[in-house]
Parts: structure tokens; sequence; C-alpha cells
């Protein structure tokens, strides 16, 4: 898969038009993955054991954001020139 990162920098964990989701570790993914997942099979069973401080937070977005990471190129040209440079 991919290294998602959202917006305010936290996995989210829900439900949207039926269909159950957990995602956005940020680089965590590991280990988060796998609690979440085993959270999101309890809630789809009905398990009150399924239910975490982070469902159902709402996922953040920005003006500038259309679905396409266009900004992406431009912040790993930042981070290579500050790479080389040590700033």
């Amino acid at each position: 898969g991919f290294v998602a990162y959202t917006f305010d920098h936290k996995a989210h964990l829900g439900v949207h038009d039926g269909l159950h989701y957990a995602m956005g570790y940020c680089g965590g993914g590991v280990h988060q993955a796998t609690y979440f997942g085993h959270c999101a099979a309890q809630k789809i069973l009905g398990v009150p054991d399924g239910e975490t401080g982070i469902a159902e937070s709402a996922l953040p977005t920005r003006s500038y954001y259309w679905g396409t990471p266009w900004f992406v190129p431009l912040a790993v040209i930042r981070y290579k020139i500050t790479d080389r440079w040590g700033i």
C-alpha cells in the first residue's frame, strides 16, 4: 500500500456509506493496521470492544487539495535542499 498522512496526522477509523474503514496511519501502519483492523471487525460484528477513541472522527482537508497530492514533489525538493545544506 501507500504511506498515507492525514492533515491532522492521526489515524481514522469509521464507517462511510456502509463501508468500514481504517486508514491514515501516517507511517505507523504495521502495528496500527493490525489493531484497527481488529477493532473494525469487532464493530462490524456488533462487539462493544470495537469502539476506540478515534472512531468516527472527521477527516480534515485543505482547500488546495483536490484528491491528487500535487504538492508532494515540491515537498521532496524542499527536503532534498534542507538535507543537502543542513538547514
